[in-house]
């Protein structure tokens, strides 16, 4: 697709690889279900398919300041996978254009290796299943207004290892300490409309418990966790939609001020 042949779109949407349930929808899918029930248009790509179609469309990202939402997904970041150092190359570019950015699990972690590339870390136990974050008094004026305070849906393996050095740049909203490490769960770029988040919004109860069965075996087999009783320390609540689409309304009014 050519630049010019973009629609006018509200989001673009960037899928990585990995599925969340049986019938292989992808980690993009609840993303895209949020923004259709909002009546948001958007532009979606998966990544780990067709990345050479985001040079095909930068231009027009960028000029038009398209907010962008990286989902969550399973890449190695640290490997030197094409798809993965051609959406480093985008989101370099992306945040030069000072196009806004919500990056989710593996999003966030992509977005804040732009600023810190030593920032990423792999935790053995990992977090997988709910999570009460203290998140600071700023976070109630970003699109993570609605979410500090509540219990979020956690599966990952990798973190931000948070410095201080990096206040620099980057606004930490919420960390907690895994395995001794001070790990960012969510952040925002200063002075540029760019959150992270390493927690799932996108995932209601249901759909959360469905991914992790999804993934029972390999939870017990690589690292010792049950997923019935991950499951059974869930407590019940909706996806975190409003905070999705309050980045979208709200972070492009940024970018233009």
């Amino acid at each position: 697709m050519r630049a010019k042949d973009i629609p006018e779109i509200s989001v673009l949407v960037l899928g990585a690889d990995g599925v969340i349930d049986s019938e292989k929808h992808l980690f993009k899918t609840p993303i895209e279900s949020i923004l259709d029930a909002a009546g948001k248009t958007y532009f979606s790509v998966q990544l780990n398919d067709n990345p050479s179609s985001l040079q095909a469309i930068s231009d027009s990202v960028f000029a038009r300041r398209i907010p962008i939402i990286v989902s969550g997904g399973f890449a190695d970041l640290t490997a030197n996978t094409d798809w993965v150092n051609l959406t480093g190359e985008f989101l370099e570019e992306a945040i030069a254009a000072k196009c806004p950015i919500f990056g989710i699990c593996f999003g966030a972690q992509m977005v804040f290796r732009q600023f810190y590339p030593d920032s990423l870390v792999f935790q053995c136990v990992g977090e997988v299943g709910e999570r009460h974050l203290d998140f600071i008094p700023e976070a109630k004026q970003t699109p993570l207004a609605s979410v500090a305070g509540q219990g979020t849906y956690c599966f990952h393996f990798d973190g931000i290892s948070w410095k201080d050095e990096y206040s620099e740049k980057i606004t930490c909203l919420a960390k907690n300490q895994v395995e001794g490490i001070t790990v960012c769960q969510a952040f925002k770029v200063k002075k540029l409309p760019i959150y992270g988040v390493q927690f799932h919004p996108e995932f209601g109860y249901q759909a959360f418990c469905t991914l992790i069965s999804t993934y029972a075996d390999s939870l017990k087999s690589e690292h010792g966790i049950c997923a019935a009783d991950v499951i059974s320390g869930l407590r019940v609540h909706e996806a975190y939609a409003d905070t999705l689409i309050s980045f979208v309304e709200v972070a492009k009014e940024e970018s233009h001020a």
